[in-house]
């Protein structure tokens, strides 16, 4: 009897453990909640704490759920659960805002598997605002990473909750002068990537801020910039700067259009081709979707496929290794205007079934078969003629008893043709790639 008890009691035990373990693992720090207590750095815990002051100041409830388990729920879903379930908001309407994001717990590191938006009372009706839809773009990019490891994993939530919360800030007519410290990584870029507007106050598309153009230079590109978004309601941006602060120029580029809200119209469309001094740097990114679909994407994606920016990129930084930025992009300009009017005629994008064909080979092909042909009979007739003896007279050339024809033969050799080629429509079987944040584009490089 003793030694059962003594089995219950060591069981009952193990099923508390059992049940203590998971919950200590939790972490609840204000407006900010994580499954994955690794993911608390110390940036993260700025920004619960930040957090939590603004929601106060803003009478709004701010609040962030990052979650390792939906419980078989879609995001959204268990989003809206925990909203209700916990009673987020503030008075009687639940006024506030979640944002939840999911991560896939890799026991050392974490994946950022998708983050959704949801609101209650008044902040339901800002969720289809065009600041939230610009927040949603800007988290996509950010919220972007697998087998990351605790501690960025956790510095991206700490980037992600920033543009949460000063999104809602400014939605709301609040304060934003207590600055959210983040990794070099994402805040250098977002500090750097937003326009100061007493530079190029009067300029949309060309951002020369590494000072490459002087002023004629640069008012001839911009007019020609807004001739082009005017004509096809897409935008070609220039950007130069002095320094990426040890940002991957592709993220460099894409925060930058993200940040300032680029592109025209209500699907963003654009085209922006960065250009960064120090490490002499190049990158093209491109954008165009639709806010309430976000498989479904514009101008600013399909007009410009791979290829044909592989090519744009080809034909622009000779001149940028040259030092001759002008030139460059007048071209990039001039390309971006023949690809939109192109698309904008025919619905197709400049792609690889355009590439030039090369006449060498053709040409090659023309000239050396025959002449294969006429070596190859040659030869043939050269090696049938190795049993002749030199004869020494005329009489030497006549049988004893005199020539008889016997029989006769036609020996086909060769037939000379002529083609010509006839052109036929074909298929460019190329296309735009997109990454998870939407944007497509280059790897780049340098020049």
């Amino acid at each position: 009897m003793m030694k059962k008890r003594l089995i219950s009691l060591i069981l009952v035990t193990l099923l508390a453990l059992s049940l203590v373990v998971p919950v200590s693992a939790y972490v609840d720090k204000g407006n900010v909640y994580s499954s994955i207590d690794a993911l608390f750095t110390e940036q993260l815990e700025q920004a619960a704490d930040h957090l939590s002051a603004q929601s106060d100041a803003l009478n709004f409830d701010l609040h962030v759920d990052i979650v390792s388990d939906t419980e078989d729920h879609s995001v959204e879903e268990y989003a809206q659960i925990f909203y209700d379930q916990y009673e987020y908001g503030f008075g009687e309407n639940h006024d506030g805002a979640l944002l939840m994001i999911h991560v896939t717990d890799n026991g050392s590191s974490a994946d950022l598997t998708e983050f959704t938006l949801v609101g209650g009372g008044s902040g339901a009706d800002l969720m289809d605002s065009d600041d939230c839809l610009a927040l949603k773009t800007a988290l996509e990019t950010v919220l972007d990473g697998t087998d990351l490891p605790y501690d960025q994993a956790g510095d991206a939530c700490a980037t992600a909750i920033g543009l949460y919360e000063s999104t809602f800030t400014a939605l709301l007519g609040g304060s934003t002068d207590t600055v959210i410290e983040a990794t070099v990584d994402e805040t250098d870029a977002l500090d750097a990537v937003n326009v100061d507007e007493t530079m190029f106050s009067q300029s949309a598309f060309i951002l020369d801020y590494a000072g490459l153009l002087s002023d004629s230079e640069w008012e001839e590109l911009e007019q020609k910039a807004e001739a082009i978004e005017q004509n096809y309601q897409c935008a070609t941006y220039v950007l130069t700067v002095d320094s990426l602060d040890g940002v991957e120029r592709r993220d460099y580029a894409k925060q930058f259009y993200t940040a300032n809200n680029l592109g025209s119209g209500d699907w963003r469309n654009g085209i922006l081709f960065l250009v960064a001094m120090e490490t002499r740097e190049y990158v093209t990114v491109t954008y165009g979707r639709n806010p309430d679909n976000l498989s479904e994407y514009g101008t600013g994606i399909n007009a410009f496929s791979d290829y044909g920016i592989s090519e744009l990129e080809n034909k622009i930084v000779p001149d940028l290794s040259d030092g001759e930025y002008y030139d460059a992009f007048q071209s990039y300009l001039s390309i971006c205007d023949d690809y939109l009017d192109r698309y904008t005629r025919t619905g197709e994008a400049f792609d690889v079934g355009d590439a030039p064909k090369s006449k060498l080979v053709p040409a090659l092909i023309t000239i050396l078969v025959p002449l294969l042909i006429a070596f190859v009979v040659c030869f043939i007739f050269l090696s049938q003629m190795h049993t002749a003896k030199a004869a020494t007279q005329a009489d030497d050339y006549i049988p004893k008893d005199g020539f008889n024809l016997t029989h006769q033969v036609d020996q086909y050799t060769h037939t000379t043709e002529t083609r010509r080629t006839i052109e036929r429509d074909h298929s460019s079987g190329g296309g735009s790639s997109v990454d998870s944040g939407g944007f497509g584009g280059s790897s780049g490089g340098h020049f």
